[in-house]
């Protein structure tokens, strides 16, 4: 069985609408592939609704957000 982070990033990668395989890059890699945006995809990213909710009054109808880019 992949690992836990591997298999988040293969829902992720299927979601976005892209099929295949994944495999890390080093951040030199990673760089050289895609140029300085790699350096942002590189940061450990949130996701949350939690300040909307909060300042907002919002109430989510969905959670899963991975769902939802699988949907859309």
């Amino acid at each position: 069985m992949a690992p836990r982070n591997a298999r988040s990033h293969l829902r992720t990668v299927r979601a976005a609408g892209c099929p295949g395989s994944v495999r890390s890059l080093t951040l030199d890699e990673a760089l050289q592939q895609m140029g300085p945006i790699a350096e942002v995809f590189a940061l450990d990213q949130q996701l949350t609704g939690a300040r909307a909710q909060r300042e907002l009054g919002w109430t989510p109808t969905r959670l899963d957000a991975l769902a939802e880019l699988a949907h859309s």
